[in-house]
This record gives C-alpha cells, structure tokens and sequence, in this order.
C-alpha cells in the first residue's frame, strides 16, 4: 500500500514478478527513458536559446562556433536547473511519482476531445479547441 500511494506500482510488480533481475532490468528502463527525454529536451531548449534568442536578439553576427559554445552553455545550465528543481519538488514537497501521474492526466485529460473534434469537424476553430481545453 505504501508503494502504491508513492506511484511505484511498477517497479513492485517487476520485483514480485521477476525478483532482482527485475528490479534491476526495470531500474534500466528508467535511466534510459530518463537520459533520452532528458538529453531531447535539454537540446530543444539550447537550440530555441542559441539560434532564436542569443542569434536574433544577442549575437546577431553569431559565427558557428559561438552558437554551439553557447548551446553548450544552455545545456549545462538548464541541466543544474532541471535538476535542482527535482530536487525541490522531491525533498522540498514531497512530490511523488503517483503526484506526477496523477497531474499529467488531470493536465492533458481536458485536451484530449478538444483536439479529437479539431482532426474530425472541419466548422472547428483554433478558438473553440482553446476555449474547451481550458474551459
């Protein structure tokens, strides 16, 4: 019951089912699905920085080099922010995973027939998808 209340219904079954090797082929699951949403989002956010901030509005005369110094910068830092920022919501709230599972579907539940009546009705405007997302 204390696992299920912190969202780690999964790894609970993986050892139950598999014992250690389970465990231990779940705790990969993890840090690959980690490391790659990680590493994905960490190059958007330093490619919208580099390119549509500090070249249009800093640098304009950016060479390549000085846009992929700063991309690196970007990734650096935003990874110390992401994160201390799990940091503070772990240890600081308390925030679980079962918290997190919990606010995903309440977050995107409310998206989910408005963007289906989008891709099926063509009298569908980009107003009403908004309105019945956010209403």
């Amino acid at each position: 019951a204390a696992e299920a209340n912190k969202g780690l219904v999964p790894p609970a079954v993986a050892v139950h089912m598999f014992g250690p090797p389970g465990a231990f082929l779940f705790a990969c699951q993890v840090v690959v699905a980690v490391m790659s949403s990680g590493s994905s989002e960490q190059l958007a956010v330093a490619a919208i920085f580099s390119w549509d901030i500090y070249r249009r509005y800093i640098n304009p005369e950016a060479t390549g080099v000085q846009i992929i110094r700063c991309a690196r910068i970007v990734i650096c830092l935003f990874g110390i922010f992401s994160g201390l920022l799990a940091i503070l919501l772990h240890t600081g709230l308390g925030l679980s995973l079962g918290w997190i599972y919990s606010s995903v579907g309440v977050f995107l539940g409310g998206a989910v027939l408005p963007i289906v009546f989008c891709l099926t009705w063509r009298h569908a405007s980009g107003i009403g998808a908004i309105c019945g997302a956010v209403g």
